[in-house]
């Protein structure tokens, strides 16, 4: 409790202390925020972590792996999405956690990556995506599919259409195969936010 109570920590101090917790905890890899929150015995120092540039970049700064997570694979669909729009001759930017979308496609269409194996096999399987909100806060979604094989494919969703807190992909039949690879949504809105602006 007391770590929340104290000055704004440097940089320095929170590698330190973050090292520390690493070394105390016998891990090989970023613990979670749960992990730090139960060893620590508050909130504190990951919530500190976390306003100063998040778990992830804190991970990348001492070289240590991420605990196989939903973060981790969501990232992997984010880094996936990125190579694939930049592929396709746009400027992509990633956003930090705080911002509520993952990506800024040629600093206009705003665009939140949803990544999702495949469940249940590929004659019967599905893709499941977790929206979250119910009132999407980008313009699309890039979902980002992986079949067993490792063949990914990316649908370009408008956020209109997906106003549901799951969604729910067949992998050889759904009404969503119609926007898979669909570049041409991104173009349209691009046109339109640069005749409105």
């Amino acid at each position: 409790m007391a770590e929340c109570k104290r000055a704004p920590w440097s940089d320095a101090q929170l590698e330190q202390r973050l090292r520390e917790c690493v070394a105390e905890m016998q891990l090989e890899r970023m613990p979670s925020c749960r992990e730090l929150n139960a060893h620590t015995g508050s909130g504190g120092f990951s919530a500190r972590l976390v306003a100063a540039g998040g778990m992830y970049s804190w991970a990348r700064r001492l070289g240590l792996p991420l605990k196989q997570s939903a973060t981790e694979i969501g990232r992997q669909g984010e880094e996936y999405a990125a190579l694939w729009l930049q592929a396709r001759g746009y400027t992509v930017e990633r956003m930090s956690a705080r911002h509520p979308y993952d990506l800024l496609i040629d600093r206009a269409v705003k665009a939140d990556v949803k990544f999702a194996h495949l469940g249940g096999g590929r004659q019967t399987g599905r893709y499941s995506f977790e929206l979250r909100k119910i009132y999407p806060t980008c313009d699309i979604y890039l979902l980002v599919t992986e079949a067993e094989e490792g063949c990914r494919a990316v649908y370009v969703l408008p956020a209109q259409n997906a106003m549901h807190r799951m969604l729910s992909m067949g992998s050889i039949t759904s009404k969503y195969q119609k926007y898979r690879g669909r570049t041409d949504i991104i173009d349209r809105l691009l046109r339109a936010f640069a005749e409105v602006g």
